[in-house]
């Protein structure tokens, strides 16, 4: 079952509604090719999480936009989770680029650019796995296979 956090103390199983609207999404996982460590990645992160610009803008911007993006996942509002994806993938880009492996910069920049899919980071726990969204499965997978793009359904919507 998935579970969420709530605060700092507690833990709850939450029901996915799936998606109630006409939206068929693909939730896929892409290897990078290049697995790594997440402590020194994490470390990274806290470091930069000390400057209190990068700071104020983790609490202002992200954490909401994520918030909402879990909302909208787990009530299966896709179409709103399809829009504000792209806005947490250019966030992760410009500020956690040190963590998207250097070569694969430019399939995120892909993604982003043609609309078709949207790329997150994930906590991988060192596999080197970055996380995509799509509502044209059919056209982005064919998009990944032509650049030689290793990936993996995780969740497929019905319509």
């Amino acid at each position: 079952h998935p579970l969420m956090t709530e605060g700092k103390n507690e833990v709850k199983m939450v029901s996915l509604k799936g998606p109630g609207e006409k939206h068929r999404m693909t939730i896929f996982l892409i290897d990078t090719g290049m697995p790594g460590k997440t402590g020194p990645l994490v470390d990274g992160f806290l470091n930069k999480y000390r400057e209190t610009d990068f700071r104020e803008r983790v609490d202002a911007e992200l954490i909401p936009l994520n918030n909402k993006c879990i909302g909208y996942f787990i009530d299966g509002k896709y179409g709103e989770l399809c829009e504000l994806l792209p806005k947490l993938s250019v966030f992760q880009l410009e500020h956690f680029q040190a963590m998207i492996p250097t070569h694969f910069i430019e399939y995120w920049k892909m993604g982003l650019e043609s609309g078709l899919f949207t790329l997150k980071l994930l906590g991988s726990g060192g596999g080197g796995f970055t996380l995509g969204f799509t509502l044209d499965y059919d056209r982005t997978s064919l998009m990944l296979m032509e650049n030689g793009l290793d990936f993996i359904p995780v969740e497929r919507s019905k319509k």
